[in-house]
């Protein structure tokens, strides 16, 4: 583990249209082998004490588990993964909002997490516009007291992170080809 320095992995955070303040701050670049074979990744933290990995090419854990930000706030943010976490806070532009957080890094973590989210007085889900996501949110209504579905401010896109690059769009590079000869 260590700050997050490689350029694919900063291309690709910008390619999501992650903000890289912000990923430098909830975020690490991880160092990890498979069978002999080196990778990085850009890591996320979980509450197992593992991490959630991301790279162009792979989407996986080291253990599965959810990850909570755990103040003293009324309020709790819940985002499906934490590729929505960071488009919610590049979109805010505040990397540290005022409230708990909850990442659930897999709809098959809510049952985990569903506690600390339902002892909040007011609960903000950021699940995908999926039947999975519709799914969780309809779980957590019924264990939340107060939950409003952000999900409809990002319709028709699947997740906030289509939502938000579909708002800043990657500018394409162009390849400069030599003369041929």
């Amino acid at each position: 583990m260590q700050p997050l320095e490689n350029p694919a992995l900063l291309d690709y955070l910008m390619e999501r249209g992650i903000g890289l303040d912000t990923a430098h701050v909830h975020c690490s670049e991880v160092h990890y082998r498979v069978a002999d074979k080196f990778y990085f990744a850009v890591g996320f933290r979980n509450d197992a004490g593992g991490w959630d990995l991301r790279n162009r090419y792979f989407k996986g854990c080291t253990s599965k588990a959810p990850t909570t930000r755990r103040g003293d706030y009324p309020t709790c943010l819940v985002f499906e993964g934490f590729m929505n976490y960071l488009s919610y806070l590049t979109l805010k532009r505040n990397p540290t909002p005022p409230h708990n957080i909850a990442v659930l890094n897999s709809v098959t973590n809510l049952a985990k997490v569903v506690p600390f989210i339902a002892s909040h007085e007011q609960v903000y889900a950021y699940l995908d516009n999926d039947e999975a996501g519709r799914k969780a949110t309809t779980e957590l209504k019924a264990a939340c007291r107060n939950l409003s579905d952000q999900s409809v401010h990002y319709r028709p896109h699947n997740d906030l992170n289509d939502y938000l690059r579909s708002q800043r769009p990657v500018k394409e590079h162009r390849r400069s080809h030599g003369c041929k000869l």
